[in-house]
């Protein structure tokens, strides 16, 4: 790559068909580790996300108009129950539908913590398209810095990043951040402005290619 400082190229590799596990109670879902959207259990698993999320954005009202129209005067007990009812709501809404709806839009994002196997490292959800079908499969995008020599994952863009997901060295999260191109598996440092000494050493010649992730064991 004839790419020069900062617009350093950095190669990402996808793990192969099956190689993260999914979590025991989607096995049968996810086989091999991945769905066909359109089959008759690709469209069981969504649609009962998408019902399912939409009966707990109902229930949620639901408690609010409850409270709105008891005419109680607002007392410690009802405000309790309207910051554990919104917190309760936040957090089941953020870590099982929200990543569902998101990955409509950005085909790729982080895997709720329930999708994947106990021992398996921090992967993704991808959707991607295949002999005119669409799918859904569970993968780990990973690379080495160029920067440090640190493995990098992909994880949240914010609170400083305006893109969904980006690619963060494990050694300097917040220092060594870079985006994430899934179609070309390519990436460009977007992270704050680096220091003389160290765009000096970032010539071609030092940019690194990933090498392949391990298996899961």
């Amino acid at each position: 790559a004839e790419t020069l400082f900062p617009y350093t190229t950095l190669f990402r590799s996808r793990t192969a068909k099956g190689e993260v596990r999914t979590a025991l109670m989607l096995r049968q879902l996810f086989r091999d580790g991945e769905l066909r959207n359109r089959s008759p259990k690709g469209m069981l698993f969504l649609g009962t996300i998408l019902l399912a999320s939409a009966t707990w954005v109902v229930m949620f009202a639901c408690s609010l108009l409850g409270m709105w129209i008891s005419n109680q005067p607002m007392s410690i007990g009802h405000l309790t129950q309207l910051i554990g009812s919104s917190a309760m709501f936040w957090l089941v809404w953020q870590t099982v539908y929200q990543p569902w709806w998101r990955l409509l839009d950005d085909r790729v994002v982080s895997a709720p913590l329930w999708v994947a196997a106990l021992n398996e490292d921090p992967c993704q959800l991808e959707m991607y398209r295949h002999g005119g079908e669409k799918w859904i499969r569970l993968v780990r995008f990973t690379a080495n810095c160029p920067l440090c020599g640190g493995g990098i994952t992909l994880t949240h863009g914010k609170p400083d990043q305006s893109l969904p997901l980006v690619g963060r060295c494990l050694e300097s999260p917040h220092y060594h951040v870079f985006s994430f191109d899934r179609s070309h598996l390519l990436g460009t440092y977007i992270g704050p402005p680096l220091p003389e000494a160290l765009k000096a050493i970032n010539t071609p010649g030092r940019l690194m290619q990933l090498q392949p992730v391990e298996p899961t064991k």
